[in-house]
């Protein structure tokens, strides 16, 4: 009786032991999953602020070129304009 009760008390700590990691990383698992809600506004907040820069240089590099354009449109009329007319 004297082998098979220390079989058992040896399996019963292993048993123990290994409960004991898997609580430790439940433990982590759960702070991980607690943090995500946080995170996860804080990237939406920020995808949405760069959406928004985004935005503001697309309409300012369009605005640039048409100004652009128009001042090209305005210096060729005056430039060539003598010679055609």
């Amino acid at each position: 009786m004297n082998g098979s009760e220390a079989k058992y008390n040896r399996e019963y700590v292993e048993i123990r032991t290994t409960l004991e990691h898997i609580r430790t990383k439940l433990e982590a698992v759960e702070d991980t999953v607690a943090t995500l809600p946080p995170a996860l506004r804080e990237l939406r907040a920020g995808i949405e602020q760069n959406r928004c820069e985004i935005s503001a240089l697309k309409s300012t590099s369009a605005i640039l070129g048409g100004l652009a354009g128009a001042f090209l449109s305005v210096f060729t009329r005056i430039l060539f304009w003598n010679k055609n007319g």
